[in-house]
């Protein structure tokens, strides 16, 4: 993906990578909006503030790990036919809100305000 001509803002639904976890469903947010202890952890300035789906986690992820969620994404086999159970479980979650925008709106925000309530 070029990101030069498609860069990553904020309210982008996006396939985020860290270290050690498979690439997981997550929007990307204004680092405004994240914990303090989150904020405070960013390492690399070419890194933005995710939010991930479904749990509401925040996190900082490097530009390299991050990609959009096109439909020939989600139709890669070796993404696809990966044994790990949540990595499955990740891409059938993206593929659902790929294909269906706004359906898993009133769901994410129900976990937000129980994420954020703690």
């Amino acid at each position: 993906m070029d990101l030069v001509r498609n860069p990553i803002v904020p309210g982008d639904f996006v396939l985020a990578k860290l270290k050690e976890y498979p690439s997981w469903p997550a929007m990307v947010v204004f680092p405004e909006t994240l914990p303090e202890q989150v904020a405070c952890a960013r390492h690399c300035a070419a890194s933005h503030a995710v939010e991930f789906y479904p749990d509401c986690d925040f996190a900082w992820v490097e530009t390299a790990q991050i990609q959009f969620i096109r439909a020939r994404l989600l139709e890669k086999p070796n993404l696809v036919n990966k044994p790990e159970t949540d990595s499955k479980m990740a891409l059938s979650t993206a593929e659902d809100i790929f294909r269906h925008p706004g359906s898993f709106d009133g769901e994410y925000r129900e976990c937000r305000q129980n994420a954020h309530q703690d």
